[in-house]
């Protein structure tokens, strides 16, 4: 199999990640940082201020 034709079939796989927040609501990110040679999970956590419907 060619490369083009497997990264065509992995995008059509892809999974979007789907979020229901609305103004008001409190959420958590969850970010994994590398610094150097190690490896953690940074939080976030905030209130919507504002959604787009786009």
């Amino acid at each position: 199999m060619s490369f083009e034709l497997i990264n065509k079939i992995n995008q059509a796989q892809k999974k979007q990640a789907v979020v229901d927040a609305r103004s008001g609501d409190t959420v958590r990110v969850y970010q994994k940082i590398k610094e150097g040679n190690k490896e953690r999970i940074q939080m976030f956590e905030g209130v919507v201020i504002r959604t787009d419907n786009k």
